[in-house]
């Protein structure tokens, strides 16, 4: 892969940040949107200035890839709260929740020293896999409970079944190939590492895409 090719996967994958913020700012202030849903326009808020960052890198270079790589292990921890709150907002059962929240500091703990881990031996892929898997594995429960309780309107029309989707689909297709981004980044050629990197942005497009999707769908609810 040429670095044309390259950078335009950046700037797709930065297009879909944008509009997925952009959609997202447009519920703000809305009264008829799910309660589990206010807010969430900040993790879209935080995901368009990391790809405006990115932009910036492939237009300007102000910002060094490894700089790049450490202020995004950073942004993680945030990435990781938040979505794992999200979860616990749409969980109805109070025992889960709360054995998830034990389960919440002891892998923030653990998702804290893989960054500095990471950080010191400027490397990435501990902390995303400690984040990703565990996000993953949260989203289970919400499946697990829409099998026990059949929702009251199709599950297609339901913003929060969208986002778990998305995360779901974005942490499970991420964290395989992020377990093995170090070691291909030492031992291969700067061809392959762009072909790695560019099948690593495709997760989270497809996450963003589902929230868009939820968007869409809170909108329909207002119009409804």
């Amino acid at each position: 892969m040429n670095e044309f090719a390259f950078d335009i996967n950046k700037i797709a994958t930065s297009i879909v940040y944008l509009l997925s913020c952009f959609y997202s700012l447009r519920l703000i202030g809305s009264k008829t949107i799910p309660t589990y849903l206010r807010g969430f326009y900040w993790y879209s808020i935080i995901g368009a200035l990391t790809s405006l960052m990115l932009l910036s890198s492939i237009f300007f270079s102000p910002i060094r890839i490894p700089m790049f790589s450490r202020i995004n292990s950073v942004t993680l921890i945030f990435h990781f709260s938040f979505l794992t709150f999200f979860i616990f907002r749409i969980l109805k059962n109070d025992r889960v929740v709360t054995f998830l929240k034990v389960c919440f500091w002891i892998i923030l703990f653990l998702l804290i020293v893989s960054i500095a881990n990471d950080v010191y031996f400027d490397t990435c892929s501990l902390s995303f896999c400690v984040a990703n898997v565990s996000l993953f594995l949260f989203c289970l429960f919400y499946y697990y409970q829409i099998l026990h309780f059949i929702p009251a309107v199709s599950i297609l029309k339901e913003p929060s079944f969208w986002i778990i989707t998305g995360i779901f689909i974005g942490m499970g297709l991420s964290f395989p190939m992020i377990i093995f981004l170090d070691f291909f980044s030492l031992n291969t050629s700067l061809q392959l590492k762009r072909e790695i990197q560019f099948l690593g942005n495709l997760p989270y497009i497809v996450m963003h895409l589902c929230f868009i999707k939820a968007y869409l769908c809170s909108s329909q609810i207002q119009k409804a």
